[in-house]
């Protein structure tokens, strides 16, 4: 009969130890790689009077909860107005509004934003509106 002393116990816990760990790691760096989970681009059309602006959205999602919305398009103005590209995400009812740059007169603007989500249940739109507050009819987004 082969009986094992305490020096070969701790080595055959060590062992086990060493494997569980790199089991571990390797279960672990897999779902660190596959948290972040990004949406198809969805593709989105505003426009209101002189002003219209097109582009896509795409979310990725950080984590349990939280992520990233990511607009990118073009802001068109095609009289001598100002206009701008309005975002309103709503965090668990508590509403955020975001503005893109401004394009005032004909011409082009990029739209290039970027908007954190810290809650699992959120909804965006975008519209278009006229310096003053005079906006158009929103868009629902969700990237």
């Amino acid at each position: 009969m082969r009986t094992t002393g305490s020096r070969g116990l701790t080595r055959g816990i060590g062992r086990s130890a060493v494997v569980a760990a790199a089991v571990l790691g390797t279960v672990g760096a897999g779902f660190t790689a596959t948290a972040a989970e990004q949406t198809a681009a969805e593709s989105w059309t505003v426009s209101h009077d002189g002003g219209s602006a097109s582009g896509t959205a795409t979310f990725v999602r950080e984590g349990v909860i939280g992520g990233e919305l990511t607009l990118d398009g073009t802001l068109r103005a095609t009289d001598s107005g100002c206009y701008f590209a309005n975002v309103t995400v709503v965090h668990d009812l508590a509403p955020g509004f975001y503005k893109s740059a401004e394009q005032c007169g004909q011409g082009t603007t990029p739209i290039d934003m970027a908007i954190g989500t810290s809650t699992a249940n959120w909804t965006a739109s975008i519209e278009i509106c006229r310096t003053g507050g005079d906006c158009g009819q929103p868009q629902p987004i969700r990237g």
